[in-house]
């Protein structure tokens, strides 16, 4: 369910108009904070649980990491793919040349916002597989 309300989000923020009020984003921010902390913590326990009682704490550190390394990693690759967007977007407005470094920033970044519902609803449809296979394999043991 989280990381459904994080893709939605995602594709709010993509198509954001450029006459955006504050408001807007909010709305967009706040579905994603919520979407984000219920898929946090299901994760989380679905990670540990799976893990053996005395390799919890390994767990939860290697967890803490690939959670950092994403973040870090994330951010390089999204400022990088909006940069390379951003200049696509600037050879189509020679035109207005006023305003096209600023509409092809926002342009550049909407591209990314849309990347990055596709890639969340990827990991959606792992993490339904994941919780799938888990519960079978429960079943089979019991």
């Amino acid at each position: 369910l989280g990381g459904i309300f994080v893709v939605f989000s995602m594709l709010l923020l993509g198509t954001l108009q450029p006459s955006f009020s504050f408001k807007d984003v909010v709305l967009r921010m706040l579905i994603f904070g919520i979407g984000g902390g219920l898929f946090e913590t299901s994760n989380a326990v679905i990670v540990l649980g799976s893990a053996p009682k005395h390799r919890r704490g390994i767990a939860s550190g290697v967890l803490a990491m690939v959670r950092n390394a994403g973040m870090v990693f994330g951010i390089a690759i999204s400022s990088a793919l909006t940069g390379l967007r951003q200049e696509y977007h600037l050879k189509g407005l020679s035109s207005l040349a006023d305003q096209a470094h600023d509409i092809a920033a926002i342009r550049g970044i909407k591209d990314i916002f849309l990347l990055a519902s596709a890639c969340a609803l990827v990991c959606v449809v792992i993490s339904i597989m994941g919780a799938s296979s888990t519960k079978v394999k429960k079943e089979i043991v019991n």
